[in-house]
């Protein structure tokens, strides 16, 4: 199922006709690229999970989001030489990589990337503490809000994106500001580009992109908060049931316009529904896109 249509937020309230709070699929087309994943052959991925010395690492729980099914998750558990293996069917756009993977250990902190066929390495870094304050628009801290870590990014293996799939680590890597408006995050690699959010209904989603900086630079990541929308809808198929698991977006039609809240995304739950927020102000595109057994109804 894809839909594009618009909707209009004005000082927080949403207008949204033309979506009526139902995403309807107006004609099936096959798509081109049907994967027929019955006939296809499993390619074989085997990884290892290593230290910053590159010891091996037992035990790290990995987390594994096939390339061509974001709505599935695989979780499995390194063995006692760090090691995993797995098959998975080829991707429509790649011939060797199969997968994103997050790895996560309660001592090693984060590291994942990109799972091709065949031998994979993953190293842990050396962790530290981030942080910083939450404060309104007059400079009073804020308490209560979510701060969390939605992405690390490495050069050389392509990082983590911890989207709603992966709630376990969204959980592990959110702090919630106290009352002078404090946050602290533990465990979070020390190199590589992070992208920290504010994450809280309520407030603009406003996100802050943190290089290899200094840790006294990484304890001082503070945001500005301000009141923000939300969208709520539903997914239906051509025949009004509802669609589970349809990956919706919403993105402000003058991307320019401002940084904060200019984009959302979020999956529709069992009954369909969907719920996006953090949105500023201003006129939004809406997508509905829906992949099943490698058909799309467009």
């Amino acid at each position: 199922m894809r839909l594009w249509t618009r909707g209009v937020i004005v000082a927080g309230v949403l207008a949204f006709p033309v979506f009526s709070h139902e995403a309807r699929a107006q004609n099936a087309l096959q798509n081109p690229f049907k994967a027929q994943d019955a006939k296809q052959n499993l390619l074989a991925a085997e990884g290892r999970v290593l230290d910053k010395d590159g010891k091996a690492v037992a035990g790290a729980q990995i987390f594994v989001i096939p390339l061509d099914k974001e709505n599935e998750l695989l979780s499995l558990v390194a063995d006692g030489n760090g090691k995993f293996s797995l098959q998975l069917a080829p991707s429509r756009t790649s011939e060797n990589v199969l997968a994103r993977v997050a790895i996560v250990h309660p001592q090693r902190g984060l590291t994942g990337g990109i799972l091709k066929s065949g031998d994979n390495e993953f190293r842990f870094e050396s962790v530290e503490s981030i942080g910083g304050r939450v404060l309104d628009k007059e400079g009073k801290p804020v308490e209560g809000v979510a701060v969390r870590l939605s992405s690390w990014r490495r050069r050389e293996t392509g990082g983590v994106w911890l989207n709603e799939k992966l709630a376990a680590l969204i959980s592990k890597y959110t702090a919630r500001s106290d009352a002078q408006g404090f946050w602290k995050i533990d465990g979070v690699p020390q190199s590589g580009m992070l992208r920290v959010e504010i994450d809280e209904p309520g407030f603009v989603r406003m996100a802050q992109f943190i290089g290899d900086t200094s840790q006294a630079d990484r304890a001082k990541i503070n945001f500005t908060v301000r009141p923000g929308a939300q969208l709520e809808g539903r997914a239906v198929d051509e025949n009004g049931q509802p669609v589970a698991g349809a990956r919706i977006m919403a993105a402000m039609q003058d991307r320019h316009a401002t940084l904060d809240g200019n984009w959302a995304e979020t999956v529709s739950g069992a009954d369909g529904k969907f719920q996006l927020r953090g949105l500023s102000n201003g006129s939004f595109n809406v997508m509905a896109d829906e992949w099943k057994n490698g058909t799309a109804t467009l």
